[in-house]
């Protein structure tokens, strides 16, 4: 089988091999008002204690924010409303109502002042503890605080049915998990 060199510019890859989870970023900035902003990379670090890495531009308000107050929720969507967590991306200059204007809806989370998505299933309360700087990109090490589920996710034969998560795939594109499969 014939292999394609690739530039190695993500931005310039037609398909991305290495998919991210699409999730939707809610922070809070010093009047306390609510930012969403639609992110895809963003990984597991390690489980003792349980961490995540969330790639950002310092420019966007999410960057601003943990800076700020050092906290975060991480909001798991599913397809059934990708087009509102596309739309997401569009800039918006920092105001009370962000989740409204963007319609979504807001509640309170456990550990942190940032709120949970209604619309989405799954949900983790992080902390940022360190961030690493590479130019204009930062990688945010953030200690997950709480963590939290739709019910009907737990309840389902298979999770993913329910889950649904959203995964970037190219520009405009995303991909969905449908279900899982067991290793034979």
């Amino acid at each position: 089988m014939n292999k394609i060199d690739l530039d190695v510019a993500l931005r310039h890859w037609a398909v991305n091999p290495l998919a991210g989870p699409v999730v939707l970023v809610t922070t809070v900035n010093g009047h306390g008002w609510v930012n969403i902003a639609p992110k895809s990379w963003v990984s597991f670090v390690s489980g003792k204690p349980f961490r995540l890495v969330l790639g950002c531009h310092r420019e966007h308000h999410t960057a601003m924010n943990l800076f700020a107050n050092g906290e975060c929720v991480i909001n798991f969507p599913s397809d059934d409303i990708a087009q509102k967590v596309w739309n997401a991306q569009d800039p918006l200059p920092p105001a009370p109502e962000e989740p409204k204007e963007r319609g979504f809806a807001t509640i309170p989370a456990v550990k942190v002042k940032p709120p949970r998505l209604v619309e989405c299933r799954a949900h983790m309360e992080c902390v940022m503890e360190d961030v690493l700087t590479f130019g204009d990109e930062l990688a945010f090490i953030l200690r997950v605080a709480a963590a939290s589920v739709d019910e009907s996710v737990l309840d389902a034969d298979d999770p993913m049915v329910d889950l649904r998560p959203m995964f970037y795939v190219a520009p405009g594109t995303y991909g969905v998990i449908e279900r899982g499969r067991p290793v034979k």
